[in-house]
């Protein structure tokens, strides 16, 4: 009996996907634009400050990125952002519906192979969503310096330390040399079998480790003013590789997306129909 019913599924099929794109369309018309602001940043680790006697620590696991990228999207720093950005005021709502407003359309992914991360915002506003993106990348800059300053100080201070340390004991050996400068003729002398050997030996001995210990001093002075002008190189966090921009073109809706899935939904429904109507109709004998 459905055999008789086929001319049902071609004639359903044409009206279901024309109503299918019809729907779409407005739908797609209805639904408000959007508009996309994207940075490219990259997220540094704390100043490195080198141990003492050549001891590096760790500044960087394979997790940092990651832990950057949840701290980016932590409720707190959105919280900040929403104040940074005046979102209470400009969007009439309270800061909490606004850091939620943020966390929604605020999207932070990692560039895979590379130590850098892309911030990108999602508004209906052209404007608030590039502001959202700097205003996240500004409240971040400023809790990674305030929180990340002190523990490069500190190190540099054990640095300094160390410095004024090693020139005590230099000034130290040095002394104890002047003191021994006389013996110092006994390296020429010839000596006679059973004569004691210990001034000399003592001296050379002093004179060693006086060299030795001036060594590592030029070491350590050379490791500070490296480290110095490091951590002042290196003062900002966050470097951003790319700013971001007022959004020319509308991201969403999708038209073409839209439009397709209308089609394909069209022709199925069409297809349901017709196979019910088959079914359903009585036939001829």
């Amino acid at each position: 009996m459905m055999l008789k019913r086929w001319w049902l599924f071609p004639l359903l099929a044409v009206f279901g996907v024309v109503a299918g794109i019809g729907i779409a369309a407005v739908l797609t018309y209805l639904k408000p634009k959007t508009f996309d602001s994207t940075a490219m940043v990259e997220i540094k680790p704390d100043g490195k400050v080198l141990g003492p006697f050549g001891t590096d620590p760790p500044t960087r696991n394979g997790n940092f990125l990651k832990s950057q990228m949840l701290r980016l999207k932590s409720p707190n720093l959105l919280l900040e952002a929403v104040k940074e950005g005046d979102f209470k005021a400009k969007w009439l709502i309270d800061a909490e519906k606004a850091a939620e407003i943020l966390n929604r359309s605020i999207t932070v992914t990692e560039v895979p192979g590379t130590d850098l991360l892309t911030i990108r915002g999602r508004h209906t506003n052209r404007e608030d969503a590039r502001d959202m993106v700097l205003s996240l990348i500004a409240v971040y800059a400023k809790q990674r310096k305030s929180s990340g300053a002190t523990a490069p100080q500190k190190a540099m201070a054990e640095l300094g330390k160390a410095v004024r340390e090693q020139e005590d004991r230099v000034e130290e050996r040095r002394k104890e040399l002047s003191e021994q400068d006389g013996q110092k003729d006994l390296l020429h002398r010839e000596f006679r079998p059973g004569e004691r050997l210990d001034p000399t030996e003592d001296y050379t001995s002093k004179k060693q480790q006086f060299e030795a210990d001036l060594e590592l001093l030029q070491t350590l002075k050379l490791k500070y003013v490296t480290e110095r002008v490091t951590l002042q190189m290196d003062d900002d966090p966050v470097v951003v590789h790319e700013e971001p921009q007022l959004a020319m073109v509308p991201s969403g809706p999708n038209v073409a997306k839209n439009m397709v899935y209308g089609m394909i939904g069209g022709f199925l429904v069409s297809q349901v129909i017709a196979l019910l109507l088959a079914m359903a109709l009585p036939g001829r004998d």
